[in-house]
This record gives structure tokens, sequence and C-alpha cells, in this order.
């Protein structure tokens, strides 16, 4: 037996965290760090909302299920939907 101590196993490597999402501005002026999100496996559609409650779109989920695809999905829509302009 060896008087030398042994040296602790390498602790695991935390999994890396997802990038942190930045979405366009709600018509009410916020910038949503974070989408609300109906999602009904039943239905093709979805519905993202601002947290504010003021604003929100439908966007096509097709088939997805993976929750990261479909946030992807609500993300583009939110991102790329066309904001009411201050004139209207």
């Amino acid at each position: 037996m060896s008087d030398q101590p042994t040296a602790a196993p390498a602790a695991p490597e935390a999994p890396e965290a997802p990038p942190k999402r930045v979405y366009q501005p709600c018509p009410c002026g916020k910038v949503p760090e974070q989408l609300m999100l109906e999602v009904n496996e039943q239905n093709k559609l979805g519905r993202a909302l601002c947290p504010c409650g003021v604003w929100g779109l439908e966007f096509l989920r097709g088939f997805e299920k993976d929750p990261e695809k479909i946030l992807d999905k609500a993300q583009q829509a939110w991102d790329s939907a066309p904001r009411p302009s201050e004139d209207s």
C-alpha cells in the first residue's frame, strides 16, 4: 500500500446552458426576456404572447414536439411579425 494521497476524481462538467434569447420589442414598448407559449399537441398552431399580455401572435408549430425547436419557431414568428406603427 502506498502512502501517496490519491487524487480525487474529476467532477463532471456542468451541461452548457442554452444561449440567452433576444426578442424584438413588443408594441407595448417592452422587450420580453421570454415569451409565454400556448401549444396544444393536437394543433399545428401555437400562440406566443408577451408577458405584458398586450400583444401576441399565432405561429405554425407543425408537428414539432421538441420544446427548443418549438421555441425557435415562436421566436422566428415573433421577431418577423410586423409591429403596429405609432401613427395608427
